[in-house]
């Protein structure tokens, strides 16, 4: 009779945790949630799949999605994200108010929304004017140590990397 009650207080347990348990978290966040947070300027681009990693280093998954802006510095301050150019930057002229309108030679236009612990998001960023036809996640030499990086290759089969170094977003290209 024990081992009958035994058994049943295990089967009861186990049902009562599977009913308690909350919906998952999804793995990925929906790009259009994200957009939203961004404002009605970005449209995400279908083709481009959602990219999570612990891209600012802080022990946290965060998400970058590709999308298309009319204009990127238009809703910065009601939606709190910052506009960034580490391509542009690199080059010495890093200024999101000057080069947001320069074409990158691709249409339409594509920038990278990047959320910071998108699970509960903190800071957000935008990243305009790279050059990309492809992006993937890699890792990125900061410091002697390895950091996970966007890698962006372009049409021609030139890659670079695009990583966090700890206080802004820094651009560097890749060679073989």
């Amino acid at each position: 009779m024990t081992q009958y009650l035994g058994w049943a207080a295990i089967l009861f347990l186990c049902s009562a945790l599977a009913c308690a348990q909350a919906t998952p978290t999804p793995a990925r966040p929906d790009a259009e949630q994200i957009a939203k947070q961004f404002g009605p300027a970005f449209h995400p681009a279908p083709k481009y799949a959602v990219l999570t990693a612990d891209l600012i280093a802080l022990g946290t998954e965060d998400a970058v999605v590709v999308a298309t802006a009319d204009n990127a510095l238009a809703d910065q301050t009601a939606y709190h994200y910052k506009v960034v150019d580490p391509f542009g930057s690199y080059f010495g002229w890093g200024d999101p108010k000057d080069t947001a309108p320069f074409a990158n030679n691709a249409e339409p236009r594509f920038c990278l929304l990047i959320v910071e612990n998108w699970r509960a998001p903190q800071r957000k960023f935008v990243i305009v004017n790279l050059p990309f036809a492809k992006l993937s996640i890699s890792r990125a030499p900061v410091k002697k140590r390895p950091v996970a990086a966007l890698a962006a290759e372009e049409v021609s089969g030139a890659r670079a990397l695009v990583y966090w170094d700890g206080r802004k977003w820094k651009w560097k290209q890749e060679f073989e």
